[in-house]
This record gives structure tokens, C-alpha cells and sequence, in this order.
């Protein structure tokens, strides 16, 4: 159960839960290993204090896939009208998914497709929603097939499955962007 708060000591334990779920789950490699009772001795909370946070394991990553989409919203524009504001979104994506890849790692790892697969359709309808409203005139399919490209190679980036780069995602929507406007 998430209760919503800015409490210090709150906010603190549930760190101490997400830590101890990274680690666990570097250890194990996937979700399925991982009971609310190796969370809790991990962490060095009681059963209580967990259930206070969460409900179960998989709450854990389904709040961390509200938390992963969150900030994903924060670099979508309002209104993306032009391949500039395009351009701007995707710079603002990659150095994000950079800076969170410690969190985003152990996921995809642990073979999280799904959890990637639906924020990854989130990040498209979203995007789609900023072009609209930008009054943006635009090949919508192609832009969904960059978009869900750039965003799987970047999460292939981090499981080591490409010799790809950030820069080099970079580059290539940056170029491809003026062309996905008609």
C-alpha cells in the first residue's frame, strides 16, 4: 500500500527498501527470487514497515515504473511544434535515461521487458500528445518507429547487448528528427 508523503523518515526507509531490492535483485537476477522477507532482512526493517511502503515484491517495481515514467514525463515538452522542439526532447530523454541507469539496469536485467515495453508505449502517447498539441504537422508513424527504436537501444546500451553509445543515439535522432515533419 503507497501512501503519498514528504515525511523525511518515510521517504528514507523506502530508499533503504529500494536499495535492498537493487541488490537483491544484482544478486538473484530476477524479481521472481525475491520474497518480502529478504527485502525486509536486507534492509533491516520489520515485515510492518515494509507493508507500509508496499504490498508486495512486484509493488516495489511497479513503483519504480511510476517513478521511471515520472521522470520521463518531466522531459516531455507541453508542445513540440517543429524538429527543434524534437530535437530538444530527444537530447533531454537520453541524458535522463543516462543519469537513471543504475535504477533502469538491474530491471532489464532481471527481464523487465514488460515493464519497459509499457513505459515505452506511455513515452510514445505522450509524445504523440506534444506534437498534436504543438499543432506540429508530422509522419506519426515514423516517429513511433524512432522513438521505440532510440529507446531500445538505449536500454540494450545498458545490458551491454550493442557497442552503440549514448552519443551515438544521440547523433542519429538528431538527424532523423527534421525529417520526421512534413
Amino acid at each position: 500500500m503507497k501512501h503519498e508523503t514528504t515525511n523525511k523518515g518515510y521517504l528514507k526507509t523506502e530508499m533503504k527498501i529500494f536499495r535492498a531490492f537493487f541488490d537483491l535483485l544484482a544478486e538473484r537476477g530476477a524479481v521472481n527470487k525475491i520474497s518480502v522477507k529478504d527485502v525486509c532482512d536486507a534492509a533491516e526493517i520489520r515485515r510492518s514497515t515494509f507493508y507500509i511502503h508496499f504490498a508486495n515484491v512486484e509493488d516495489i517495481t511497479n513503483q519504480l515504473s511510476m517513478n521511471y515514467f515520472d521522470g520521463i514525463k518531466k522531459v516531455i515538452p507541453e508542445k513540440i511544434s517543429n524538429a527543434e522542439d524534437l530535437k530538444v526532447f530527444f537530447h533531454n530523454y537520453i541524458k535522463m535515461h543516462k543519469e537513471k541507469s543504475i535504477y533502469i539496469r538491474p530491471l532489464l536485467l532481471s527481464g523487465g521487458i514488460s515493464f519497459f515495453e509499457d513505459v515505452q508505449n506511455k513515452v510514445r502517447l505522450e509524445v504523440r500528445k506534444a506534437m498534436i498539441a504543438g499543432g506540429a504537422k508530422f509522419d506519426l508513424g515514423a516517429v513511433s518507429t524512432v522513438l521505440m527504436g532510440m529507446m531500445s537501444i538505449l536500454d540494450r546500451i545498458l545490458v551491454g547487448k550493442t557497442y552503440a553509445t549514448h552519443e551515438d543515439v544521440e547523433n542519429a535522432t538528431m538527424s532523423l528528427a527534421p525529417k520526421l515533419f512534413d
